[in-house]
């Protein structure tokens, strides 16, 4: 049974000692094991031990410390409603609901606070056991750092930002866009046109996924393919209107009268013909979209989802689509 009580100054030793062995792995911590000392442990413990809107505490089973987590208050006045979540679960223990007893007992500890709004967390994108956690708690993402941790390697990792509004709920929710895979194609260049005869396939994360995932949809001839277009300039995404593709000849619509990738979330769908399945690669035929696109989401095409009465669509589109999928 995991019991979880306050930290204490003479737990210290043994924090750094699991951090420093943690941080060997790249992506799961930003600190680097010469980073760590006890010393800095010993006042973290004195410090949020001795305020009411900070909080230290570690998982013991049988006795044995198997994980630690901490909330720090933010300095300035005007933010010191906002505590910054840290979490360790100590190599050996991982799998055993450790990490979710810790953050668990944070929760309810912090909706008790009368100082504390919100939980704030930094996470590598790689760390996706962590990140499927702090969803399942009820944390959303709420921004992207890109290339913010320089691994010892040289390469860079991305960080998302997380967060958690312990007393309420605020009107607008960010959509988390955790990528369940990525394209792999021939083409990696976001032309306009000519899409029918790109041949590609989706190749999903297998850190995530079982080779079963796509049981059942080779009994479809069609799927519909939810992607992330990560390669559009932030700087022209549009929130108003403008010519579809800067052509003068058709009117200017509003960005959601229009297919356009500058879109404000950048996301992007389209149906696609079935080729085949292979284990955790699906061949499809004409997806628009290039080389390396986060894929985050794969459904079957239903006819029944399709328009349920004739539709209509003004003349400018079906010129503009005239050439999309085939040469004119």
């Amino acid at each position: 049974m995991i019991k979880v009580r306050d930290a204490k100054f003479e737990d210290a030793r043994i924090l750094c000692a699991a951090e420093q062995a943690i941080a060997q792995t790249p992506g799961y911590l930003a600190s680097r094991p010469s980073d760590l000392s006890v010393d800095s442990f010993q006042k973290k413990i004195a410090s949020l031990t001795a305020i009411s809107n900070g909080k230290y505490v570690v998982a013991e089973s049988d006795g044995l410390i198997v994980g630690h987590a901490l909330l720090d208050p933010m300095g300035l006045e005007s933010i010191k409603h906002i505590v910054r979540l840290t979490i360790a679960v100590h190599q050996g223990h991982e799998e055993q609901g450790i990490g979710e007893v810790l953050l668990s007992h944070l929760i309810d500890w912090a909706r008790q606070a009368p100082q504390v709004e919100k939980i704030e967390l930094n996470v590598r994108e790689v760390n996706l056991r962590a990140i499927r956690l702090y969803q399942k708690m009820g944390f959303n993402t709420e921004g992207r750092l890109r290339l913010r941790v320089r691994i010892p390697d040289g390469s860079f990792m991305d960080d998302l930002e997380m967060g958690l509004f312990v007393k309420s709920t605020p009107s607008s929710l960010t959509v988390v866009s955790l990528a369940i895979g990525k394209v792999i194609s021939d083409r990696n260049q976001p032309e306009d046109d000519n899409w029918d005869r790109i041949q590609s396939y989706v190749q999903l994360d297998e850190r995530q996924f079982s080779d079963d995932a796509f049981l059942g949809l080779e009994a479809f001839s069609h799927v519909e393919i939810i992607f992330f277009m990560n390669q559009v300039d932030v700087r022209k995404i549009e929130t108003s209107c403008r010519h579809p593709r800067n052509n003068p000849d058709w009117p200017k619509v509003g960005i959601f009268a229009q297919r356009g990738k500058n879109r404000p979330n950048q996301i992007g769908t389209t149906v696609c013909k079935i080729k085949k399945i292979d284990g955790l690669k699906l061949h499809i035929e004409g997806l628009d979209a290039i080389d390396g696109t986060p894929i985050l989401d794969i459904k079957p095409w239903v006819s029944e989802f399709g328009p349920r009465e004739k539709i209509h669509q003004p003349k400018w589109i079906t010129e503009l689509m005239k050439s999309y999928w085939r040469d004119r």
